[in-house]
């Protein structure tokens, strides 16, 4: 999470770039749409089982 942020940050940092707050939502949401897609199979270590407990508890 930490990476994501500091990531984030370095490409908002020219504000000017966007028009609007509008513009700035859609670019985060892209942002954080990419990244999910690109990131969304990898677990860190120990969150697997973590992850399967959490299911059980839950029932999904």
């Amino acid at each position: 999470m930490e990476g994501w942020n500091k990531h984030i940050k370095r490409r908002i940092s020219h504000k000017e770039q966007f028009l609007s707050i509008e513009s700035l939502d859609s670019f985060v949401c892209t942002f954080a749409s990419e990244y999910n897609t690109k990131y969304f199979g990898k677990i860190h270590r120990g969150f697997g089982v973590a992850f399967s407990q959490l299911q059980n508890i839950l029932g999904d």
